[in-house]
This record gives C-alpha cells, sequence and structure tokens, in this order.
C-alpha cells in the first residue's frame, strides 16, 4: 500500500475513536510515536506511544459523538508524508467548557514518517479556531 492510501485508511480509524491495538498495527509500527504540539486543547507537548494513544482515543470518545478529518493537501518526500486538512468534531455532551452539540474546528498540518511501509512517527501541529 503506498503511503498515501496507507494513511487515509488510518485517518478513518482514527476518526471511529477505535482503541483496538490490531487495528492501529496495521498501519503504525509497534515502537510508534505520537507528538502533538501545543495547541487550545493540549497546552503542553504531548509524546504518546501506542497505550497511550489508544487512552486518548478513549477519552476522545467520552468528549466527541462524531469526528472528520478533511485534507487539503498531500506532500510526499522519501519517508516523509505531510498532510494538510480540516479536522471537525461534535461535542457528544457537557464537559468542562464544552457543550453538548458545539462544533470544533482545527486546521491540521500532520508529518507522517515511514518504517517498512508502516508509520513510525506522527507529528500534529493543531491549530484550533476559537472555542
Amino acid at each position: 500500500m503506498n503511503k498515501i492510501d496507507l494513511v487515509r485508511d488510518y485517518l478513518v480509524l482514527i476518526c471511529s475513536f477505535s482503541t483496538d491495538p490490531t487495528a492501529f498495527l496495521r498501519f503504525v509500527q509497534p515502537s510508534a510515536q505520537w507528538v502533538e504540539y501545543p495547541n487550545a486543547v493540549t497546552p503542553q507537548t504531548k509524546i504518546r506511544d501506542l497505550a497511550a494513544t489508544l487512552q486518548g482515543a478513549q477519552a476522545g470518545r467520552k468528549l466527541l459523538g462524531a469526528q472528520t478529518i478533511t485534507v487539503e493537501n498531500w506532500f510526499e518526500s522519501g519517508d516523509q508524508l505531510v498532510v494538510e486538512g480540516l479536522w471537525t468534531g461534535t461535542v457528544a455532551a457537557d464537559v468542562g467548557k464544552f457543550h453538548q452539540g458545539q462544533t470544533l474546528v482545527a486546521h491540521l498540518a500532520m508529518v507522517f514518517t515511514f518504517e517498512d511501509g508502516k508509520i513510525a512517527r506522527q507529528v500534529n501541529y493543531d491549530c484550533y479556531q476559537p472555542f
């Protein structure tokens, strides 16, 4: 599978809030690393392994009823793929400063690094619209 098709299918998995490690391992290396730089939701840089990423998906499912990622551009160079896109999430329940039915929007830049045909590292630069 080429990098674009792999990431496209991986993003579908992400949007489903999957917490199935086997499903993730179709796309990522067991030692994969996720880096999220500070943004309106995550105030400090977070570096996660697969277990922490799955916990994050579970937490996301408690807050959101649905989420989508629309890819606007792909940029491929060597073992890296950069994705520019738009994320939207619909809040499922009143939680903290979020209200049921509220739509959250973030502009995304994601950098994927591949090893042996799978994602070894994902770096996110999420820019949330005010909420």
